[in-house]
């Protein structure tokens, strides 16, 4: 929760997004699972997205 307070809902939400990003990463590099083509583009996606989300311009609640 003081995380949550200190950083916002916002940035707290992108880094969940990068969760599973993360997972994958460490299955190939520590377990040898292939990435699939169909994976690295939903990476691709979810990378272009949580910058998009991040480079918007903050507006007050």
């Amino acid at each position: 929760a003081e995380g949550l307070k200190r950083i916002g809902a916002n940035q707290a939400s992108l880094v969940g997004c990068i969760g599973p990003l993360a997972t994958m990463a460490f299955a190939w590099a520590f377990l040898g699972e292939v990435i699939t083509p169909v994976q690295l583009a939903g990476a691709i996606l979810v990378l272009a997205g949580v910058l998009i989300i991040s480079l918007k311009p903050q507006t007050a609640a």
